[in-house]
Parts: C-alpha cells; sequence; structure tokens
C-alpha cells in the first residue's frame, strides 16, 4: 500500500506540473453533505457521504467523465480517489454519473463514500454501527469528515479505454488521458450540510448520457 500511495503521490506531481500548462478540464468539489437518516428504506444504510463536484470543460472538445460506480463494477477503469496525506491511506468515491460535457460547459457529478465499509480511514469503531438512526451524530460526524478532507487531496484518473462506452453513442468524444491525473480543488473552507433525502430521491441514481 505504502509503495502504491507513493506511486500515486510521483504521478500526481508530474501531471499536476503538466495541468497547470493545459489546465483544459478542471474538477473542483462544492459540496459535502452527511445522509444520517433513511426515510424511505429504498437505499443503502447510512451514514453515507455525498460529493458535489463541478467538471470543467474548458476545451474546443467534447469531454466526458467516467469513474466506478461501486466496488463490485469492474467494467469502468477510471477511478476518483480520496488521499488522507496523514494516514498515507486511499479510499475510492464512487460515481454513478456518466455525462459529456461540451465545450467550455461545466457539469455536476455527485459522489458517494459509504462509512460503514470505510470504518478504519475515518476511525470509526464497529459499535458506532450499531444504530441505523444517525442524525444526533451529525456533529461529531461533520468534524470527523472535515478533518479528513483538510488533511485530504482528491484525485481523478481517467482510462481511455472508458471512451468505448460513450462512442457506442456516436459520440466523438476526447479522453483526458491515461498519463494525465487531475487533482480535485478543494476550498479552504467547507461547510458539512445533512443530506435531505426525500429532496434529492431518485438524483443519484441517473445516468446522463446525451
Amino acid at each position: 500500500m505504502k509503495i502504491l500511495y507513493l506511486s500515486i503521490i510521483l504521478c500526481i506531481f508530474f501531471s499536476c506540473t503538466q495541468q497547470k500548462k493545459e489546465n483544459d478540464v478542471t474538477i473542483e468539489l462544492k459540496e459535502v453533505s452527511l445522509f444520517l437518516t433513511d426515510y424511505t428504506g429504498e437505499g443503502d444504510l447510512p451514514p453515507i457521504l455525498y460529493l458535489t463536484f463541478n467538471f470543467e470543460n474548458n476545451s474546443d472538445s467534447l469531454r466526458f467523465f467516467s469513474s466506478k460506480p461501486d466496488k463490485l463494477t469492474k467494467s469502468s477503469k477510471s477511478t476518483l480517489l480520496l488521499l488522507d496525506t496523514i494516514q498515507n491511506k486511499i479510499t475510492p468515491v464512487y460515481v454513478g454519473d456518466l455525462p459529456i460535457i461540451h465545450p467550455h460547459q461545466t457539469t455536476k457529478l455527485t459522489g458517494e463514500i459509504k462509512l460503514r465499509d470505510n470504518k478504519d480511514f475515518f476511525h470509526l469503531s464497529d459499535t458506532f454501527f450499531s444504530k441505523k438512526d444517525f442524525d444526533n451524530d451529525y456533529t461529531f460526524l461533520s468534524e470527523v469528515v472535515e478533518k479528513t478532507i483538510k488533511n485530504s487531496i482528491i484525485i481523478y484518473n481517467q482510462d481511455d479505454a472508458d471512451s468505448s462506452l460513450f462512442k457506442f453513442f456516436n459520440h466523438e468524444v476526447t479522453p483526458i488521458g491515461n498519463d494525465k491525473i487531475l487533482k480535485v480543488r478543494i476550498p479552504s473552507t467547507l461547510k458539512i450540510t445533512k443530506y435531505d433525502q426525500l429532496k434529492n430521491r431518485g438524483k443519484l441514481e441517473n445516468i446522463d448520457i446525451k
């Protein structure tokens, strides 16, 4: 794991140097929210961390975003990763969106991290997850998440192989490139909000290929 982590850090350094020169695609973290109470019984058990990003295409070409939507899917090779630079640990951010981004346009992406599956990463005990409602833990979890994100970087690595899905729909998309790792912009000030399940019902299941 340490070798993998070091390799990624070195790749980020050289890729970000190139990124400063080109800067034709940027990803920025815009919103962070916590799903704490399941009112419908339709989704996965809380708590779940939702991260909303803006993908900005500053180029003159059609771009696309693809990433693993869950840990079982093997068809997508691209990855969005949260790297804690203090712990030297990595966890994936799963994104189900598959948008095409037109030239000089921006689209929103929503990723998730299930805290139950990443209790070691966030330093949460097994006993903490013995309940189903975490609404009373909002302040505690907000502090945990905020500290973790401030100690972390988020990177996106797009695999050219994923472009075949979009070309199947006759879209002439331009991949970012296998050798280019994008470092996601993280704002200096973060506000962790409560995720409104009823308001956002069904939004995370949409797949956008237009």
